[in-house]
């Protein structure tokens, strides 16, 4: 089910007409979520709800064992581990490993037909699999750290791994922050409903006006069958950056909005990476509860700063591998912990910062780099990424006519105009509510009056300038 879709709409309806109802008591508050977060789910296909309930209850499982068994904590985490992945790889990688294999084969005179054998059920990747998978992990991983008692409630545990605003696309919530929470429960107030609302409506608005306006211009120029110029290329590049930004970042708005107006609060995934001044700090804005993820329980277990660079490399293939089963993912790891290992060893935000000259350019040459790496994730192949890079540095970027036009369809650049002022605008804003609360001011930033104009003018957008309707990027991890 799409937040942009009427299904959704009226699923959404429905739920906050009995969330009040049920919300005051436990039981009927978690039995709410889990049944209507499976719903939710299950509007794809309902066969997806048996994998996601059955992971829920081996690591649901495999929490109380450990309570039990401390002694066998370590291969009981191993178990779920094994579980989680063994799951994780059937679905989402044994077609790729399938596919090398029989290159690999082939290539020795030894064909075969490894891919086509594949059940047609692993064909398919479920919506969101790495989203849930990681949450669940990241429970058993907490109780056989000691960081959080487990619990002995299924319908709890259910609740918290289905839980429908973040299901298929995050924010990652840990387990040790979202479980306790949903034992309790504090109504929203007027001031903070509005403020869930506003979110909702701004991720609505990157979503479905700038996003999916976005998306028809960068296919045509990334799908032209003869290929593109070098200015064609750049141009459809950088509006695929703003594109998978607002798309991603639009649907955690939308995921933080719905759990406020519950009474729950997930953690930020977006704090306006391309606005960052080094590669570091990118990935401290982009996807943070992927990156947090990654740094505490992988990162951080094989040595952390003992070994910076092996780990920073094995974390960095991984997250390009958690992304898709493809070269293009790999490769786009491989550049970030390219790039970060070279700013590292030559301490460049720290000469940047040194200089006048440095402050002002860091930030473009930081955005740049951020979007070749976006060739790798946009391209079919490795082998049509390397030809659009080679386009994109080896030919002036020239305004073509014949490519104007194709720009001019759509108004693409109209929409990343858009882009860019909202996402300026969305900027200043918190940075205004960041001084004033380290100012100690209460209150609204801004008056109710200007803030409810700004949700009109978003909505009546979202509306009337809505482009065509597509499946958010992030369904396919």
């Amino acid at each position: 089910m799409l937040f942009n879709s009427l299904a959704f709409f009226v699923f959404a309806a429905a739920f906050f007409a009995l969330w009040p109802l049920a919300a005051p008591r436990p039981r009927p508050r978690l039995a709410l979520i889990a049944a209507a977060s499976l719903v939710f789910y299950g509007f794809w296909d309902p066969r997806y709800v048996v994998l996601l309930v059955g992971t829920g209850i081996c690591d649901f499982t495999f929490g109380l064992a450990m309570e039990r068994a401390p002694r066998a904590k370590t291969p009981l985490l191993a178990a779920s581990l094994v579980v989680n992945l063994g799951t994780l790889f059937a679905f989402k990688y044994s077609g790729f490993a399938a596919r090398v294999a029989d290159g690999g084969l082939a290539a020795l005179g030894k064909p075969t037909h490894l891919a086509d054998a594949l059940p047609a059920m692993l064909r398919v990747l479920p919506p969101g699999i790495s989203f849930y998978t990681f949450q669940s992990m990241s429970y058993t991983i907490d109780v056989h750290q000691g960081r959080l008692k487990p619990t002995r409630s299924f319908l709890h545990f259910l609740a918290f791994i289905s839980m429908f605003p973040q299901l298929v696309a995050g924010p990652i919530v840990r387990a040790r922050d979202l479980l306790p929470a949903l034992l309790t429960h504090r109504a929203p107030d007027a001031g903070v409903r509005f403020g869930a609302v506003s979110l909702v409506a701004f991720g609505f608005f990157k979503k479905v006006v700038v996003a999916d306006n976005l998306a028809a211009t960068v296919e045509a120029v990334y799908g032209a069958p003869q290929g593109a110029s070098s200015f064609a290329y750049w141009m459809a590049t950088v509006m695929f950056a703003m594109q998978i930004y607002c798309d991603f970042s639009g649907y955690s708005d939308i995921a933080r909005g719905l759990a406020r107006l519950m009474g729950y609060e997930f953690p930020q995934n977006f704090d306006h990476p391309y606005a960052a001044r080094s590669m570091r700090d990118f990935w401290r804005s982009w996807h943070m509860s992927l990156s947090s993820w990654f740094r505490d329980y992988v990162y951080l277990p094989l040595g952390g700063r003992e070994h910076p660079t092996r780990n920073l490399w094995i974390t960095m293939l991984l997250s390009g591998l958690w992304h898709g089963a493809s070269f293009t993912f790999l490769a786009w790891g491989a550049w970030h912990a390219l790039l970060v290992t070279v700013e590292r060893a030559a301490r460049l935000p720290e000469r940047a910062a040194r200089s006048s000259v440095g402050r002002v350019v860091a930030a473009p040459v930081v955005f740049v780099a951020v979007c070749v790496g976006w060739v790798f994730f946009r391209a079919s192949s490795l082998p049509h990424a390397l030809r659009v890079l080679r386009v994109m540095t080896t030919s002036v970027p020239v305004v073509d006519l014949t490519e104007v036009a194709i720009l001019r369809a759509g108004w693409p650049l109209f929409f990343l105009a858009v882009g860019v002022v909202a996402e300026w605008i969305a900027r200043a804003a918190d940075a205004r509510a960041a001084d004033a609360r380290a100012a100690g001011a209460t209150g609204a930033p801004r008056s109710l009056a200007l803030r409810s104009v700004g949700v009109a003018v978003m909505v009546a957008a979202c509306v009337f300038l809505r482009g065509p309707g597509n499946a958010f990027i992030y369904f396919q991890f």
